[in-house]
């Protein structure tokens, strides 16, 4: 399974989905402050967004977080665009599907 993954500064997420449309959104735990205002604003691009489990990310369970966004992907009303799968990740779990779904 082709998977691209990417982590840019979570000032940047606008620019990111105006640029490269990712297929999901993880936020790491230290911006996760930040989950309402971005869900607020990027809720409505049909684009899942989740904050990664502090645990796997402070443990580095890269295998985890990504099963987490694929289960994601799965259980929204999501359409892969392509064969990759694009991951963005700010510098930022929650439990909601922000792409309202």
């Amino acid at each position: 399974l082709p998977i691209e993954v990417e982590a840019f500064p979570d000032g940047k997420i606008g620019q990111i989905i105006d640029e490269k449309h990712p297929d999901v959104i993880l936020l790491g735990p230290q911006v996760k402050y930040r989950y309402g205002e971005i869900v607020e604003k990027y809720g409505d691009k049909g684009i899942p967004i989740q904050v990664i489990d502090q645990t796997d990310y402070g443990m580095m369970n890269g295998e985890k977080v990504l099963k987490s966004a694929i289960k994601l992907m799965n259980s929204c009303h999501w359409q892969r665009k392509s064969e990759r799968i694009n991951i963005s990740l700010p510098s930022a779990t929650a439990s909601c599907c922000p792409c309202r779904c």
